[in-house]
C-alpha cells in the first residue's frame, strides 16, 4: 500500500477516533453538573467545541470512499460504546464503592470512555503492517 494510501485510509479512523473523544467529553459532563463542578464543565464545554470544529474541518476535506468508510467506523465505534458501558456497568455491580453521583452518571462516562479504547485498539489492529 503506498503511503498515500495508507494516509487516506488512515483519516477515516482519526475521525472516528476524534468523534468517539468529542462523545466521551459531552457524556462526562452531565456528572460535572450534577457535583456542581462548573469549572470542569465550562473546560470540557471548550474543548468539546474545539474538537467539533476539527471534526467538522476533517469531514469536509474527506473523499466520499473515506466518508463511507467513515460510516462504518461509526458503527464500529457505537458497538464498542455498548460494550464498554456494558463492562463497566458489571463493574460497578461488582464493586462496592461510596457513589456521591446517581450510577448512571459514574457508569456512562467510565463505558464511552472503555469503548472509544476498544475502538482505537481495533482500527489499530486492522492497520496494515509494511513488509519492508
Amino acid at each position: 500500500m503506498s503511503q498515500s494510501g495508507l494516509r487516506e485510509r488512515l483519516s477515516a479512523e482519526r475521525v472516528s477516533s476524534l468523534i468517539g473523544l468529542l462523545l466521551v467529553m459531552l457524556s462526562a459532563m452531565p456528572g460535572y453538573w450534577l457535583l456542581g463542578d462548573h469549572e470542569r464543565l465550562m473546560l470540557a464545554i471548550s474543548l468539546c467545541v474545539g474538537a467539533a470544529m476539527l471534526s467538522l474541518l476533517l469531514l469536509w476535506r474527506m473523499s466520499s470512499a473515506q466518508r463511507q468508510r467513515l460510516w462504518r467506523l461509526g458503527m464500529q465505534l457505537m458497538l464498542c460504546f455498548v460494550i464498554g458501558c456494558a463492562i463497566m456497568s458489571i463493574w460497578s455491580e461488582l464493586s462496592a464503592d461510596i457513589r456521591q453521583l446517581p450510577r448512571w452518571a459514574t457508569m456512562l462516562p467510565a463505558g464511552t470512555t472503555t469503548g472509544l479504547l476498544l475502538h482505537v485498539v481495533i482500527c489499530w489492529w486492522r492497520l496494515p503492517r509494511d513488509e519492508a
